[in-house]
């Protein structure tokens, strides 16, 4: 296990999250240039697919844009979405230790991040990996992140599966039509180093608007003595040749050379729009399934993803919508003795293709803004394959598919009424209806209901509830996935979630009281190595935000209970029942600016219940920014107290790994020069 290290900056971080009364950043950029109160005509989509101003939205909504990225030291998805109240993370599948992000939101655990679903500019979702899994996708660089809308909270009544805890819809930079031109260069420890470019641009004088941009970066990470340990052990034990332990140096957490572009056109009256994404990621393996894997030589873990997207409007208040993706995932493992003497080798490979159609049109009868809409959606998995080798003997040892061959075809209707009754009640209803073909519960109904009360002209009180689904993905209904089994006739995952928030503004802050209490039923988990619908989880949390101009604060208090097939009750495993994020920035001197975040969480426990609880830790992030006509020089460290944490694997395949490393201190540049 890596050595535990208390920081006494804990206490005092605690004492003063006491004094000033827990909350978070929500909008920075707004509260940087705008006024307290003209927050309340900020505009989001997200929790209703038209546009309310933020406090009036049927939800609880938090906005993160540009310039609070920029003040965060962010450097991918995770380092955004942990400011979060309620949500967790980790830099790994809590399953078998591939290094991917995960999210956990309002008390709920799942590898691969099934229960939040995942959009890119409000259509294209990251979720279509094997019915449900974003895999890599969501290890997106910052760079290419406008903005990013976050429902807390059921949102299957608008989104359908997946949709479950927690929606997360990703703006990216080269959609909007104002010209911008953004060129960066950054670097760090563990030879690290990234190349972004952004190009906006009107294409001649005809109207039509172009963004292009494009990120390179690579890593060669960092190894660990927990690793080294474990990787001696295995030498102990036979598994791996003596020789083996020269190679530990290429066991890093790194990627190789990765990149993403994308490309967005806006018609002149914006009725019309496209855009194309491709992700070429190309991670370390590091504590993938059984024992670690030698970097570059020997294997290759490879993820990709190319998406096309088209709106149009052909009527006023209509919009169709139609995406289509491919995703592969594909990985080469090399077992027994390293490089050129290998016994075995192994191979995967998995093609999806995700294909929707969307439309909508709205109403605006009086003072009701009535939606509707519906959907069609195809996955696909093109015979996913794990096909084993005795090198040696050039012999095919055995071929079985990873999951089993699966197609899922979607129908899907909703409707919403956002009724403005008065200046002082405004209330929403919404129902939604998804028909699955290969799901033996094919009919899943979810509605929704909420209540904005605005009490004075600086308080709000929001009454919201609803309901939401998570369908089985396609390694949990058919073929194996390591020791377990899908079973087809599992049953979707289902929350009931009932939500009260109070938000007041103060002369210096804005604040919001939020809480919840939700139920799971038919939760999908692995007994006897077969899927399975099983027990209950009960969820209620406290969420405590504070925000101003040049700071922020906030609490997050989550209890979260799972009974098992026996009836047997235990807390939630990994999760932390105590998270606090805090961050500032001020003016040092003309054109210096310093920044800081802090991020907290409560120990937690394992998930092996004889297993010790998993430490808390205080990551500490501090930059210092230089700007200079229209350039900006960041100079930053990452986890400044070199907090040292890990996260437990859910199933320990590896008999010496059972749980992932975190990185300590890191140090890193960066360059940016806006034209």
């Amino acid at each position: 296990m890596l050595a535990k290290r208390k920081n006494s900056a804990v206490g005092f971080f605690l004492i003063l999250v006491i004094a000033f009364s827990p909350a978070i950043a929500q909008d920075m950029e707004d509260l940087m240039d705008l006024s307290l109160l003209e927050l309340l005509n900020i505009e989001v989509s997200v929790a209703t697919k038209s546009d309310v101003s933020l406090d009036d939205t049927p939800g609880i909504v938090t906005v993160i844009d540009r310039k609070t990225i920029e003040l965060t030291s962010a450097k991918t998805l995770v380092d955004i979405i942990r400011m979060v109240p309620g949500f967790d993370y980790s830099r790994t599948s809590l399953g078998w230790g591939e290094p991917l992000d995960e999210f956990y939101a309002r008390g709920t655990v799942n590898i691969f991040s099934q229960t939040i679903l995942f959009l890119i500019n409000g259509r294209n979702k990251l979720n279509d990996m094997v019915y449900a899994s974003p895999w890599m996708s969501t290890r997106l660089n910052v760079d290419m992140i406008e903005r990013v809308e976050i429902i807390r909270g059921p949102g299957s009544a608008l989104y359908g599966g997946n949709a479950f805890s927690a929606v997360i819809n990703i703006i990216t930079r080269d959609t909007g039509t104002e010209p911008e031109t953004v060129f960066d260069v950054a670097g760090g420890q563990y030879n690290f180093g990234s190349m972004y470019g952004l190009v906006k641009r009107e294409i001649g004088d005809t109207g039509w608007k172009i963004g292009l941009q494009g990120k390179y970066f690579f890593e060669d990470g960092t190894s660990y003595d927990y690793v080294d340990k474990a990787i001696d052990d295995h030498i102990t034990a036979g598994n791996y040749d003596s020789s083996f332990a020269d190679y530990k140096k290429f066991v890093t957490d790194g990627v190789n050379p990765s990149f993403d572009v994308s490309m967005n056109i806006t018609s002149p009256k914006n009725d019309l729009r496209m855009q194309v994404w491709y992700t070429n990621h190309t991670p370390h393996m590091f504590l993938s399934d059984a024992r670690p894997q030698i970097n570059g030589q020997t294997y290759h873990y490879q993820v990709t993803q190319l998406f096309y997207n088209l709106e149009f409007e052909p009527i006023k208040n209509m919009t169709i919508a139609a995406h289509r993706s491919r995703m592969t995932w594909d990985a080469k493992l090399n077992y027994g003795t390293p490089l050129n003497d290998l016994n075995n080798s192994a191979t995967t490979l998995q093609l999806n293709y995700h294909n929707q159609v969307d439309v909508t049109y709205s109403l605006t009868p009086n003072n009701h803004n009535i939606l509707l809409g519906g959907s069609y959606s195809n996955e696909t998995m093109d015979d996913p394959q794990a096909i084993m080798y005795d090198k040696k003997n050039s012999d095919l040892i055995n071929y079985e598919p990873y999951y089993s061959f699966g197609e899922r075809n979607v129908i899907s209707l909703f409707a919403q009424d956002y009724w403005k009754i008065n200046d002082k009640f405004a209330a929403t209803v919404g129902v939604r209806y998804d028909n699955f073909d290969d799901l033996e519960e094919s009919n899943i109904i979810n509605p929704r209901a909420a209540l904005v009360w605005n009490v004075f002209g600086t308080s709000k009180v929001k009454l919201l509830y609803g309901q939401a689904f998570r369908p089985p993905a396609g390694f949990e209904t058919g073929g194996s996935l390591g020791s377990s089994s899908g079973s087809v006739d599992l049953k979707p995952e289902k929350i009931r979630t009932g939500e009260l928030a109070f938000i007041h503004y103060l002369n210096f802050a804005r604040t919001q009281i939020s809480g919840y209490y939700s139920q799971v039923t038919d939760p999908i988990d692995q007994i006897g190595g077969v899927m399975t619908n099983v027990g209950k989880r009960n969820a209620l949390g406290i969420e405590m935000e504070l925000e101003s101009k040049n700071w922020w604060l906030n609490y997050t208090f989550t209890k979260s209970e799972t009974e098992d097939a026996t009836g047997t009750k235990a807390t939630t495993a990994f999760l932390s029942p105590h998270m606090i994020n805090a961050g500032f920035h001020f003016e040092l001197f003309k054109n210096v600016t310093a920044r800081n975040q802090l991020v907290f969480r409560s120990s937690r426990p394992a998930f092996d219940p004889n297993a010790d609880d998993i430490n808390s830790h205080l990551d500490d992030d501090l930059s210092i920014e230089f700007r200079q006509d229209k350039i900006r020089y960041i100079f930053g460290v990452k986890n400044l107290l070199d907090a040292q944490w890990e996260c437990p694997l859910q199933y320990e395949y590896a008999e010496s790994i059972k749980a992932y490393p975190y990185r300590g201190r890191e140090f890193f540049a960066k360059v940016i020069l806006k034209i």
